[in-house]
């Protein structure tokens, strides 16, 4: 892939944004970030980024950052606390996103994203199947999963209050029921299928 051949139609060729990796693990984890692909002009990547405040649910602020073909951007949110978001190239044309939450000189937190691009084409399913998906999780809070589900497949993911934890899995071009199926299966969970809406559930 390269990026000049990218346009508009990127945003659905988007197929995993990582759960995030503690750079310090002596530091909580206060704030996460979700990634939410936005048309640009060819040749960038752009994303809205929600930062959402962990303790409390909400969203504090919503920035946005484009990533030209080189892999290399930054994002800086003024207040109290600041967030520093910045875009690097990582392996073949994997990008690292790294956040740093400062609150004057003192750092309260750094985490690591990874974005992995892949072609359209990689993204059309099999007749009759599920779009294939590419997904890599560390210790991701189990609704952050299924809210990355929701992303990937533009389905509804009900997960019931009971629903707690943390998922590991690592899949590469899994049809996503598939991959669904797995990680449920692999971390005693139930789905339901209600038209586009999937219930999630403990056994």
């Amino acid at each position: 892939m390269r990026y000049h051949s990218l346009s508009a139609a990127f945003a659905a060729a988007i197929t995993f944004v990582a759960g995030t990796t503690m750079a310090e693990s002596s530091r909580p984890e206060l704030y996460r970030l979700a990634f939410h692909p936005v048309p640009a002009a060819a040749g960038k990547l752009t994303f809205d980024i929600p930062i959402t405040e962990l303790a409390t649910g909400k969203v504090v602020t919503t920035t946005r950052l484009a990533i030209p073909k080189d892999h290399r951007a930054n994002v800086d949110v003024a207040g109290s606390p600041s967030f520093h978001i910045e875009a690097r190239p990582a392996s073949g044309d994997d990008i690292v996103i790294f956040l740093r939450v400062d609150q004057g000189t003192k750092k309260l937190q750094q985490a690591t994203y990874l974005i992995v691009p892949k072609k359209e084409d990689l993204r059309r399913p099999a007749s009759g199947g599920a779009e294939p998906i590419s997904i890599t999780l560390r210790d991701a809070d189990v609704r952050d999963v299924f809210r990355t589900f929701e992303q990937l497949t533009n389905r509804t993911f009900d997960v019931d209050h009971s629903v707690t934890g943390k998922i590991t899995v690592s899949l590469h071009e899994t049809p996503w029921d598939e991959a669904l199926s797995t990680i449920a299966s692999q971390n005693g969970l139930k789905v339901t299928a209600e038209g586009n809406t999937y219930h999630i559930t403990r056994r």
